[in-house]
């Protein structure tokens, strides 16, 4: 990895699926963890946690590599237990226009999965109000980079009629040509685009995914951050 005197990266506003890829290994960052989704918290020394009720915010700080990661849940549409604290919650758009941004700075955007259940022209609505956040961020901020990821397939539990339709893959899908329609010719967002990458992938589907999909999903994002 190229030499950063601060990497921040603020994984802003993604839903649980994004959150594997940020519990990554020595080889390729040094960290053992960098956030866990439960009160299990890594023994590494150069790690520290913090995390609030319902996962609305999750992080991690790496001394060695000076690299702290920040994760927090986008506000509704949230698929989770029927009783949830939403303090800590908020809206995407209102939260980009917070952040000040600078070249050690990367956000990663997941949008998808909780949103299946929602029409398609509410989505669209969202993202359009997004996208005008980021590129208030960067002008602000120009060297902030910002990515967004597409959806992936996944499975339905026990094959219960709910999840194929509320959850299946093609209401995925179509919020993942949404998604690119939205950004794939917006010069300040870099797409992700991992639905193609569980197409292919030689594991079973899963909304959150095995290592091999992770490690590449967490290649491709590198690639962007530390060309060199």
């Amino acid at each position: 990895m190229a030499s950063m005197s601060r990497a921040v990266l603020h994984y802003t506003y993604p839903d649980t699926t994004f959150t594997e890829v940020t519990v990554q290994h020595e080889e390729v960052a040094g960290w053992t963890c960098i956030f866990v989704l439960s009160s299990s918290v890594s023994d590494s020394p150069n790690l520290s946690t913090m995390i609030t009720k319902a996962m609305a915010r999750l992080g991690g700080d790496n001394s060695q590599w000076n690299i702290s990661v920040r994760f927090r849940f986008h506000h509704f549409p949230v698929q989770v237990a029927a009783c949830n604290f939403f303090y800590d919650y908020g809206y995407t758009a209102d939260v980009l226009d917070t952040i000040h941004g600078d070249p050690d700075t990367v956000i990663v955007l997941s949008l998808w999965a909780h949103f299946t259940t929602e029409p398609l022209e509410m989505f669209r609505s969202r993202l359009h109000a997004i996208r005008d956040a980021v590129h208030r961020l960067k002008r602000r901020s120009p060297g902030t980079q910002v990515f967004v990821r597409t959806g992936t397939t996944r499975d339905h539990a026990q094959g219960k009629l709910e999840f194929y339709l509320l959850n299946s893959d093609w209401l995925a899908y179509q919020i993942t040509e949404v998604i690119r329609e939205m950004f794939r010719a917006d010069p300040d967002v870099v797409v992700l685009d991992t639905w193609d990458m569980s197409v292919c992938q030689p594991g079973k589907d899963n909304v959150h995914p095995d290592q091999t999909m992770v490690d590449s999903q967490l290649n491709r994002l590198l690639s962007h951050i530390c060309p060199n």
